[in-house]
């Protein structure tokens, strides 16, 4: 693991994993693991953050079926795995500091025993999770 940035509000590590294993505990948005992408601007380099989820650990968390919603997301045409960009706000009370995970396009992930690879969608901000075919 080596501190890519420091922040007075978080740290950016790199795992300097091949695969990055996540359980359905380590996706939950509230208690589980900070992840961020790289963006580029012409100052600087920001590190806004990504919430990797799946539509069978997202069923679990709210005691439905995983094996249903998947189906549901074969059924209208929904993408399994995600990506989602997170908001920020800026607070004066004091906040521990968080420690985020960097996020690189290539970066091989397993969620729900599915291997799969972090992409950029096309020139835009947003990115997202494909199934890696062994």
């Amino acid at each position: 693991m080596k501190i890519v940035a420091s922040f007075p509000a978080f740290d950016i590590i790199d795992l300097e994993q091949d695969v990055i294993t996540l359980t359905r505990e380590q996706t939950d948005n509230f208690t589980g693991l900070k992840f961020c992408v790289a963006k580029e601007t012409r100052i600087d380099t920001l590190y806004p953050e990504v919430a990797p989820g799946c539509a069978a650990y997202y069923a679990q968390q709210y005691n439905e079926c995983p094996v249903e919603a998947e189906a549901r997301c074969d059924k209208f045409g929904h993408e399994k795995y995600w990506i989602n960009n997170c908001g920020a706000m800026i607070t004066s009370s004091k906040q521990p500091k968080g420690t985020l995970i960097l996020l690189v396009p290539g970066q091989k992930m397993e969620m729900n025993g599915v291997l799969l690879e972090v992409f950029q969608k096309g020139k835009s901000e947003h990115y997202g999770l494909k199934p890696v075919a062994e």
